[in-house]
């Protein structure tokens, strides 16, 4: 039985443990260019939370595998890889890019292993091609040192948020249109210091103020005054911000209430849920290898059990000598 169980875990382990070697190779900034060097390439820009890129994710992989030595097949996360996105003009997601020595084409086909394989074979002779991009490693923003940007928490917001009026922006740290931003938020704290507050909250962290917004793009910045919320849906410049925190906001018809802050049992039951829908997700993707995992370990279970069964006989009584 001991061997039977510890079989069962090797089966589970491979479903549920690491992934299997990929044919998709994973590109960067860094490597970009050397990458390119190899030969040519079928690259797929997209983010990890993208519907259709999961939905993308396995044709993806065996078109990799398949076109293994003859064409590269890449990817591209644009949550992480900025300068790529931005050097591309990537507008969305799944964006496929065909990259043929210093010519870019875009992919419009079918997203079907074979039509793939149609464009990179002569499909892609129909297209006007563009230009390779050049790009270069942009140095990490270094936060200021003195910010007058308040950083919200879920522990500390409606404290300060009952102080005053506020700006808040309501962020993700790997948002490109965020990083544009920051600067521009960074002048607006220190132009309004003293007559309106400016505080930003990152959603990856602060998930129970995100939920409690209901936020679903970033950035998102709303504008707080007596206890009425009003999104701000103007242009991202220091004018137009500071001319809204001054009389702008008053032509904003539609506001609402500072939403509830929630128990701490709601937080738990919403933190559950997301968990659950993060673990249905998975078991979405290995459910039919989960399957037969089950069916091998219940073969193998009932072999051993009914064969054990089968062989084993009733012991027979000894006989004694008789003298």
């Amino acid at each position: 039985m001991k061997n039977i169980i510890f079989i069962a875990a090797l089966l589970i382990a491979s479903v549920f443990g690491n992934d299997a070697p990929s044919d998709v190779v994973v590109l960067t900034t860094a490597n970009f260019k050397d990458n390119l060097a190899k030969g040519d390439w079928l690259v797929e820009f997209y983010a990890p939370w993208c519907g259709h890129c999961k939905s993308l994710a396995p044709i993806y992989e065996q078109l990799a595998t398949s076109l293994k030595g003859k064409i590269n097949v890449g990817k591209v996360d644009c949550t992480s890889e900025e300068t790529l996105q931005e050097a591309f003009g990537i507008p969305g997601y799944p964006s496929i890019k065909f990259i043929k020595g210093k010519e870019v084409y875009d992919f419009n086909g079918d997203r079907t292993k074979e039509g793939f394989v149609a464009f990179v074979e002569s499909g892609y002779k129909s297209q006007t091609p563009k230009a390779l991009p050049n790009f270069e490693v942009k140095a990490p923003v270094a936060e200021p040192e003195n910010s007058d940007v308040v950083v919200m928490t879920d522990a500390n917001f409606d404290e300060l948020a009952s102080k005053g009026i506020w700006f808040l922006e309501f962020y993700a740290p790997w948002c490109g249109h965020c990083k544009k931003l920051a600067p521009i938020y960074e002048q607006l704290a220190t132009s309004l210091k003293g007559s309106v507050n400016v505080g930003k909250i990152d959603c990856t962290i602060q998930t129970s103020l995100a939920r409690r917004f209901g936020i679903r793009s970033y950035p998102t910045i709303k504008f707080l005054k007596d206890g009425e919320i009003r999104d701000y849906k103007l242009e991202r410049s220091l004018e137009a911000m500071t001319q809204f925190s001054s009389t702008g906001y008053t032509s904003v018809v539609e506001t609402s209430p500072m939403p509830p802050k929630p128990s701490a049992m709601e937080d738990m039951v919403e933190d559950a849920k997301a968990q659950l829908k993060k673990v249905e997700g998975f078991l979405a993707q290995k459910i039919w290898i989960s399957m037969g995992v089950i069916f091998v370990v219940g073969v193998i279970v009932g072999a051993v059990l009914f064969g054990g069964s089968r062989s084993s006989k009733p012991a027979q009584p000894k006989t004694q000598k008789q003298e």
